[in-house]
């Protein structure tokens, strides 16, 4: 999930529960691979990497990437590089690790 502050890996499985926020202006790089079925996404901050695999569908890892690559670029600025972009991720699919 991405919102104007920060980018939010949630993970819901049976037994437990896994979340994990970045704000963009602690984001250092994001790296964003596709193959044949399904993406991932990796996010790299001082000292820590946070990897999400089997996401679906697979267009979205691009998507993503190129959206917090943005606010990245943007810097310490409030305000989104694109809010009509923003508010078309937030709906993600379920993402697993």
């Amino acid at each position: 999930m991405t919102t104007d502050r920060r980018i939010m890996f949630v993970e819901q499985g049976m037994i437990r529960s896994n979340l994990e926020d970045f704000p963009y202006d602690k984001v250092a790089s994001v790296k964003s691979e596709t193959g044949m079925r399904s993406g991932k996404l990796t996010i790299f901050t001082s000292g820590n990497k946070a990897e999400l695999k089997d996401i679906h569908p697979k267009a979205r890892v691009t998507e993503i990437g190129d959206y917090v690559r943005a606010r990245i670029s943007a810097g310490s600025s409030t305000s989104s590089p694109n809010q009509q972009q923003h508010r078309r991720l937030r709906p993600t699919a379920p993402w697993s690790s």
